[in-house]
Parts: C-alpha cells; structure tokens; sequence
C-alpha cells in the first residue's frame, strides 16, 4: 500500500509499474498491477522481510508465482470461498488460498509438480515427530560414509504411506540445495539460494547432513504453514491431470492460475530429468511411480503439456511461427473451456501470464476467452524499461508479463 511513494523515490519504475486505464476499472487494474509489481520486485522463492517463508519455494520450482502476487490476486474476489488453480506448480497459489480459509484445488500435468504441490500444501499431513524419526532411522548421525545411493536404497525398502513420500520429497530438494555449492547457506533456509543445474550427484559427504537437515527444515517449515491456517483440517486438494480435460464434482467460485508461456519452458522434460535424478544411478530398481505417477511415460507428457518450447522447435528446428501460434491459440480455448465449464455462474478467473518470443499472449488470451464466453474485466502489463537499473535486468524481467481478470 505504499506504492506512492516507492515511485516517488525510484520513478524508473512508474515506466513499468502502471496499469493502463483503459483495460479496465482502476480498483481491478490497481490490484492487478501491484500484483506485477510483487512478481518482479521480489521474485521467487522468497518473500520480502516480516513475510513468513513457510513452504514456499522450499524445492525451487521453475517460472514459480511470489506468494504476495497470489496473495493479492484474492483480493479481487473476496467472496469466494474455492479456488482452482489448473496449473499449480508448486502449490503458491493453493497455499495462499488456505491462508486465507478459501478451499483450494490445484492440478497440473507435471508430475514434478503435483509432487512438489502436494508437499508444499501439506496435503497428507504427515506426523512431523515420525518424520523426524524416520529420517534419524534411515541417516544415523553416527554413520559417516552414508552416499546418496544409500539414502535412495534405504527409503525405496520402506513401506508405502505418507511418512516415506515426504522423505522422498526431502531427498529431492536435498540433492537440489547440495549442489549450489555452499551447504550451510543452502540448509539456512535462505530465501533466494541458488540450486545446481548438474544431474550428477552432489559430493557425498553431504548425503547424511544435507539430507537430515533438509528433513528437519521442512518439518519446522510445515509447522509453521501450520500455525498459519485458519482451521486445522487441510483446506487443499491436489491432482494430476490435463488442464484442458479437468472436470471437478463442484464447480469453483475463482480461478487464479499461471498457466505456460507460449514456447518458452519444457515442463516434461524438467519432470523426466528430475525423476531421473531422484533415482540416481539404482535407476529402474527403484519404483517412484507412487509418488511421480507414470513420469516415465515422455509421449504422455508430452501430449499433455500446452505451448511448450518443445512443441516450439520440433526435432531441433522451429517450426513456422504462424504454426505455432495456431496450436496454441487452439490449446488456449481448450483449456479456458474446462475453466469455464468449471466455474459457477458469475465466477472470475485471473491469469497471470507471458508474453512468447515473438507472440503477444495478452492479445492471444483474451481472443481466447473471449471465443468461449468470458468478459474481459482488466488487465495490467509490466514490461522491461530502458534505463532500468542493472540489478534489476534480470533474465525474467525481460520477459513482458501481464494480468488478466476475466
């Protein structure tokens, strides 16, 4: 609520921090740009100073939502009392919406990210104290030549059930944060770390630490989203499955989702490498499918996944762009179709979305909704400026992203 005079201290940023006022009302459009202006002045996964962390970003997730974007976006429907976000990701949104005591569905066809969601959210409500001690079970501190492979062995004989996914879910994010190479500003907790994009395994001298550590930090951060929560029963459900075919048994009174930019990530094949890592070199001996569903399936998730880069430069080459833009005007109907059928009468949707390297996605998003019945009700734009300081040139931030309230 002090936007006024953060502009007023730093006016580069009134070049990419305002609404248009003729996208809509102001009280919409206000929301919605401050809601950009969260997403790039803080960034994922932290959040700013006297925010809780909770479990926000605790594995770093790709293209993640700020937790004060989502936060915000609620406010534009404050009476509703269910939320679904079809492309959940890590779970921001979803997690917001229980804050907030909305019941919250989020589903995605990434099985990383119905993984990583489902934990974030707090789905299964795992006992903490028998987390704790599977993990001391499983990692004795007295045990000093513990590797990775140990730890992938050991949990893969452990029976099925909640306890033994979260510590599936710990492994991943431990062999996330070990190779940034500095373990102990890993393990803090830190809001902005940096993860290792290698797929080989950290050094394992790590294993045991990092793995313990990273079990501990989790459970304090789940007691913590927790102690956040209205209610003490878990407001968040979660699924894997095609936005474009999701059918729910109630409908929803919102939906506030990101869903992919157009040619620009490859959520498949970041799934496939993650379960690939998680495996490590046990491989094909280890069943993880109860936790990554069929993962191991790449035509079935590639067949499910929208506007990926992948289907952007097939076989190594770009396809034309008027071919592209086609399929993915086509596969923005689909799903705005599902969205719609899944709504209540007079429900809102809210998209949080990018432009593609050559395609306007604003204009091709609202064309889209429009075609399946939504009214568009505002929008906000934040784009990168000349003159923007240098530390805030950052790779996302030459990305022109927008709001779209329907």
């Amino acid at each position: 609520g002090q936007w006024a005079q953060v502009l007023a201290l730093q006016p580069w940023q009134q070049r990419f921090c305002r609404p248009d006022p003729e996208e809509g009302p102001s009280e919409v459009t206000d929301l919605l740009a401050d809601a950009l202006r969260y997403q790039w002045l803080y960034g994922y996964p932290g959040v700013p100073d006297g925010e809780e962390q909770l479990t926000h970003g605790f594995f770093k997730y790709v293209a993640s939502m700020q937790a004060l974007t989502a936060r915000q976006l609620l406010r534009l429907n404050p009476s509703a009392s269910s939320i679904l976000d079809p492309f959940c990701g890590s779970g921001t949104v979803l997690i917001e919406a229980a804050r907030a005591g909305r019941a919250a569905t989020g589903s995605d066809a990434s099985p990383l990210a119905a993984f990583v969601a489902r934990h974030h959210t707090d789905v299964e409500g795992v006992s903490l104290d028998e987390l704790r001690a599977q993990a001391d079970v499983v990692a004795p501190a007295n045990e000093l030549e513990l590797g990775w492979n140990d730890l992938r062995s050991r949990l893969g004989a452990l029976p099925e059930g909640s306890v033994t996914s979260a510590l599936w879910f710990c492994l991943l994010v431990a062999l996330q944060r070990a190779g940034d190479g500095d373990a102990a500003y890993a393990l803090s907790g830190s809001k902005s770390f940096v993860v290792s994009q290698s797929s080989e395994d950290p050094p394992q001298e790590l294993a045991g630490p990092m793995f313990v550590g990273t079990v501990q930090l989790y459970a304090a951060q789940l007691a913590a989203l927790r102690a956040s929560m209205p209610f003490p029963e878990c407001l968040v459900r979660t699924g894997l499955g095609d936005a474009r075919l999701l059918k729910l048994s109630q409908p929803v009174d919102a939906v506030i989702t990101s869903p992919p930019y157009p040619g620009v990530y490859n959520y498949a094949n970041a799934a496939l490498l993650t379960q690939s890592r998680l495996a490590g070199a046990l491989g094909a001996s280890l069943e993880l499918s109860q936790f990554f569903g069929e993962a191991e399936d790449p035509a079935r998730l590639t067949s499910n996944e929208i506007g990926s880069l992948a289907q952007r430069e097939k076989l190594g080459r770009s396809i034309p762009a008027d071919e592209f833009r086609e399929t993915w005007q086509k596969q923005q109907e689909e799903w705005l179709q599902a969205v719609w059928r899944n709504l209540v009468p007079g429900g809102t949707a809210t998209l949080v979305i990018g432009d593609g390297s050559d395609l306007d996605n604003l204009a091709s998003t609202k064309a889209a909704a429009e075609a399946v019945g939504f009214l568009v009700v505002g929008s906000a734009t934040i784009r990168m400026a000349s003159g923007m300081p240098r530390r805030f040139a950052s790779k996302g931030m030459r990305r022109t992203e927008h709001v779209l309230h329907l």
